[in-house]
């Protein structure tokens, strides 16, 4: 299948039905924060998997949007479960490659989202948390602080 630039792939709650391994272009999960914002928590790329959650649960924990136009391969759930059922083995260590430290990772992004932001030339970087322990800021790379969805 294909994607414009934009474009859910998957949304929140949703139940497609299908696991998709990018081929071309940029996709990202995300979510929203409390306030309001959209927090990117992973940039895929070709090769990558959206949706691997649904082999185990119904429906869409992450939503996950075309960053660049995108072409992909797609995987019926019920056939995969299927495959799970004659080699068992196989279905875990799929999931494992597909979550593992996914959630960690997770928060680990919202929390530097949430972080203050320090100026620079335009660009802003959230502030580490190691600033308290050198007694100033340590800077990371600067990044462009604006949507890019």
């Amino acid at each position: 299948g294909t994607a414009r630039a934009r474009q859910h792939i998957f949304r929140s709650g949703e139940e497609p039905g299908r696991i998709v391994v990018l081929r071309s272009g940029w996709a990202a999960r995300f979510t929203h924060v409390p306030d309001g914002r959209r927090q990117v928590l992973s940039i895929l790329v070709p090769g990558d998997i959206a949706g691997a959650e649904l082999v185990i649960q119904p429906s869409i924990r992450v939503p996950v949007q075309a960053l660049t136009e995108i072409s992909y391969c797609a995987f019926d759930v019920t056939d995969l479960k299927e495959i799970g059922v004659e080699d068992p083995s196989l279905v875990w260590s799929f999931l494992d490659i597909c979550t593992s430290g996914r959630k960690d990772t997770e928060a680990r992004l919202v929390d530097l989202g949430r972080r203050p932001l320090v100026s620079g030339s335009g660009r802003k970087t959230p502030v580490s948390p190691r600033a308290s322990m050198s007694g100033g800021p340590i800077r990371g790379p600067d990044v462009p602080h604006r949507q890019i969805m």
